[in-house]
């Protein structure tokens, strides 16, 4: 026996027409499929941008290394091992002066990746909840 007050008591998905839902069951199909690939091509720019920042740090410490063995005159190969031995050891005062300890160091850079992602996905920060909430709507569905 159905009454009007059941009506009230079913969700929105059973209380359509056949028609209305398969509708809904496409157009949310086609939503995920979106915003899946969305998601894809912002994780290829974040690893291409951060990929790109890690070979930014690269060329700064041979640049430094590079004007130490200029500065200091290098000229075999010994030489050469000496000053990167000694920029080495610079670096990592540096490190100590500037961050404290090797965890402190980890942590920046845990947060310069942070700060990277959040760049890059800007608005999207919560498209993989999005896609998840779409998936459940999809399996209450259908």
């Amino acid at each position: 026996m159905f009454d009007a007050s059941t009506k009230d008591i079913l969700p929105p998905e059973f209380t359509d027409s056949k028609e209305e839902a398969l509708k809904k069951n496409v157009a949310l199909k086609e939503e995920i499929d979106k915003l899946t690939l969305l998601k894809e091509r912002l994780d290829r720019r974040f690893r291409i941008v951060y990929f790109f920042v890690r070979i930014a740090l690269v060329i700064v410490t041979s640049i430094s290394i590079y004007f130490e063995s200029v500065l200091l005159r290098a000229q075999t190969l010994e030489d050469f091992l000496n000053f990167y031995e000694f920029s080495i050891i610079i670096l990592f005062a540096m490190n100590f002066i500037a961050f404290g300890t090797i965890a402190n160091f980890n942590d920046f850079i845990h947060l310069l990746k942070a700060k990277i992602e959040n760049w890059v996905w800007r608005r999207n920060l919560d498209l993989p909840k999005q896609i998840k909430n779409k998936e459940t709507e999809l399996t209450k569905l259908g």
